[in-house]
């Protein structure tokens, strides 16, 4: 077997543990696509994005649980995606905040909790 086919069976392995993942939904939501049907392209462009496919970014969440409970009731999954994309590009409050179009507080907020959330689950 080559390694691209390899690379093939892989994504297609990821496309098909999408379904029901609420991070894969809030992301492709942000990127103003439809969740379905999945594609390799939309795939990539949620890891270029928010630098992990899917199934990592529902891991963390259900890992920043216990951490969750501490944020605001309104935490969604789109928080935890804010986080990932700052880790990944490290912006501007301002600019991260125009890029989810939110105000800074609320990026700083969320951004700030997730990323020491996440730190916590590596420690």
């Amino acid at each position: 077997m080559t390694s691209e086919s390899e690379s093939s069976n892989q994504i297609n392995a990821r496309i098909n543990d999408l379904d029901g993942n609420d991070c894969w939904i809030a992301g492709m939501e942000h990127l103003n696509k439809k969740p379905t049907p999945v594609t390799e392209y939309k795939l990539i462009s949620f890891v270029s994005t928010f630098g992990a496919p899917p199934s990592v970014c529902l891991t963390l969440w259900n890992l920043t649980e216990t951490a969750r409970t501490g944020m605001r009731r309104s935490t969604r999954h789109i928080h935890l995606l804010m986080a990932l994309f700052l880790m990944k590009n490290y912006s501007r409050s301002r600019a991260g905040a125009g890029a989810f179009g939110i105000h800074a507080d609320t990026w700083s907020y969320y951004t700030s909790n997730f990323v020491q959330a996440i730190l916590g689950c590596v420690e």
